[in-house]
């Protein structure tokens, strides 16, 4: 699981326990300008199961980097796959980021309105949201 934070810039998604040994990362740093689209559907992007760095033992964990030879991905997955989180990006080194969050559709709504240039947004952070849990 990840925590996820929003600054004026930037989306920090914070690895979090044994996320962190899994994707063997702590953090990613994702410009918000990058973000071309944002879903807590659940549903990931086919194709993009050819490990290249971090954990993955099908069909219980996908953590780390992966691709299909033509587009990259970060991954921080478990078997259960519910409050999946997925950004689509374009322009950084991963065209595809998606991890298990507290609360993916909050989540979701709040990386949306900070790219929109909402207001209240400039900083919020998953684990102080009242919205979750």
């Amino acid at each position: 699981m990840v925590d996820i934070k929003i600054s004026t810039e930037y989306l920090d998604v914070e690895f979090l326990g044994w996320s962190k040994l899994w994707a063997i990362r702590s953090r990613l740093e994702i410009p918000l300008a990058s973000i071309k689209n944002v879903r807590a559907d659940g549903v990931i992007p086919k194709g993009l199961n050819i490990r290249v760095f971090g954990t993955g033992f099908p069909g219980v964990i996908s953590a780390g980097m992966f691709t299909d030879f033509k587009r990259w991905a970060f991954f921080d997955l478990r078997s259960d796959r519910t409050n999946v989180l997925i950004l689509e990006l374009s322009g950084w080194k991963y065209e595809v980021v998606a991890v298990e969050v507290k609360d993916a559709r909050v989540a979701a709504e709040r990386i949306s309105n900070a790219i929109a240039g909402g207001v209240g947004v400039s900083k919020w952070s998953e684990r102080q949201s009242p919205n979750t849990g």
